[in-house]
């Protein structure tokens, strides 16, 4: 940003005694600020600290166990999807007949707890984690920087409500009740323990490894969702859903709590602002929000309906659940080759070699489809998992790569309120587009008008990526690597 000028500044330069009279009032102006601080208490703030090794392990462990209790568990709720489709009508059904055939309905919940409103709610925080970072910077506040910080307080407060959450689904009798707990509260309470550590993680690396250790935080979703996805279908067939859901929220309320014990402060900033002006205006931003709605919107579905799309091939619910565990287990390692990616070949080339890659892997779901093959299925599962790594890996890297940093928090909640609102529209349209009745007689071929709209999807986020690259290169000039 280029610095401002007055219209009176060449006279000023032209007029020595002006010059020196500024320079010393400001001299004694910074000089009574420090002796206020001083009388306060207060150390005058210095350069930023560089971040120890020691907090940087201990953000990539938070932020690898808090994507696994959210991120992770939303991407094996299909699980929970298959259990209430193949327990409709028995004693171990947790909804009603109407209730348990409602696709559409049963996956919004997921779509809601798992990132739906964790995404979303991101916004909310900007302004506690840009205060926290602003007070850390000044030295006024020295709490903003020791245990309990902000970051602890809003993980606490995520713990007690995403155990709250799991707890009262166990109890539920009613669709309703469902999308309220296992849904609303476990979705806020995600929120609350995903959002501060993914937000502050980025600015604790340097930019030769903030790929990396945005890629190893963001393998914690793939974890969750290998580890989770054989524990549920096991646990809903052995000690029913209720147990299942009361377990779930004993396990992540304790686990939420070593998040809250270990997490580092935000890294002090001496300005943060929200969205600018200037950035409002910017087409870039508006590309990024596309981007990040159109690839969210279709990246969840095979997640939530693959099990289904399994058993209309002839496998089995076991099948099914390990066909899931397929698309989670090269999810992991994945995430850290995308960081390791956009380490190599910046931010921007990776977001869209990323997205590419997802979009062209769409069609081996029209091959599965059209042929009703499993080989060629689990081969898109292979390649789904990878391709859908990419994009949350990278998004927070390329948010502080492309804009300043001052505006970092808030532009990166923008764009993952677009990617929650996509989450939480996804899953939901996708069974509207396949109706509650299941046509086996068709096979995979009954997926057809689904698989279409989300190459669509997919495609179009591919554009809006490519259209942000161009303007970008019109501004700064043209790099092989950005």
């Amino acid at each position: 940003m280029e610095p401002r000028t007055c219209s009176g500044s060449s006279q000023v330069e032209r007029d020595g005694t002006a010059v020196g009279i500024q320079a010393k009032a400001a001299e004694e102006t910074v000089n009574k600020n420090n002796e206020d601080r001083m009388e306060a208490g207060e150390k005058t703030p210095g350069p930023p600290t560089k971040p120890t090794r020691r907090q940087q392990i201990a953000l990539l462990l938070c932020g690898f166990l808090a994507c696994i209790q959210t991120l992770g568990l939303g991407q094996a709720y299909g699980m929970f999807q298959l259990f209430h489709k193949e327990n409709v009508g028995k004693p171990t059904a947790l909804l009603s007949p109407s209730e348990g055939k409602n696709r559409a309905a049963i996956a919004s919940v997921g779509s809601i707890g798992g990132s739906g409103i964790c995404l979303i709610l991101g916004l909310c925080l900007v302004p506690f984690l840009c205060r926290s970072s602003v007070l850390a910077s000044t030295g006024r506040r020295s709490r903003s920087r020791a245990w309990p910080h902000t970051v602890s307080w809003i993980s606490a407060a995520g713990a007690l409500i995403s155990f709250l959450g799991y707890f009262c689904a166990s109890y539920s009798t009613k669709l309703w009740h469902l999308a309220l707990t296992q849904g609303v509260l476990v979705g806020v309470g995600g929120a609350l323990l995903y959002n501060p550590v993914i937000m502050i993680a980025p600015e604790y690396f340097g930019d030769k490894v903030r790929g990396k250790a945005t890629g190893f935080i963001s393998a914690g979703a793939g974890v969750g969702g290998l580890v989770y996805s054989p524990l549920l279908r096991f646990m809903n067939e052995k000690f029913g859903i209720r147990v299942t859901l009361w377990f779930l929220g004993v396990f992540v309320g304790i686990t939420g709590l070593l998040i809250v014990a270990f997490t580092p402060p935000p890294r002090p900033s001496t300005r943060r602002t929200f969205l600018p002006k200037a950035v409002r205006r910017d087409p870039v931003l508006y590309l990024t929000l596309v981007s990040g709605f159109a690839s969210s919107l279709a990246a969840l579905i095979p997640y939530g309906f693959g099990p289904e799309f399994s058993t209309l091939l002839g496998s089995s619910t076991k099948a099914a659940s390990i066909h899931l565990i397929v698309l989670n287990v090269v999810g992991t390692p994945a995430r850290i080759g995308w960081g390791h990616v956009r380490d190599k070949v910046g931010s921007q080339n990776a977001m869209i070699l990323a997205s590419l890659f997802l979009a062209i892997s769409n069609f081996m779901w029209v091959g599965a489809a059209l042929t009703n093959g499993i080989a060629i299925w689990v081969v898109f599962l292979v390649s789904w998992g990878i391709g859908t790594s990419g994009y949350g890996t990278i998004i927070a890297p390329y948010v502080l790569d492309v804009f300043d940093s001052e505006v970092y928090f808030g532009i990166l909640a923008s764009v993952n309120v677009f990617r929650g609102v996509g989450s939480i529209i996804g899953n939901p349209l996708a069974g509207a587009i396949l109706g509650k009745e299941i046509s086996h007689h068709e096979g995979g071929s009954y997926f057809k008008w689904l698989i279409t709209f989300n190459g669509v999807m997919l495609f179009i986020a591919v554009a809006a990526l490519v259209m942000a690259r161009v303007l970008i290169a019109r501004r700064t000039g043209w790099k092989l690597l950005a």
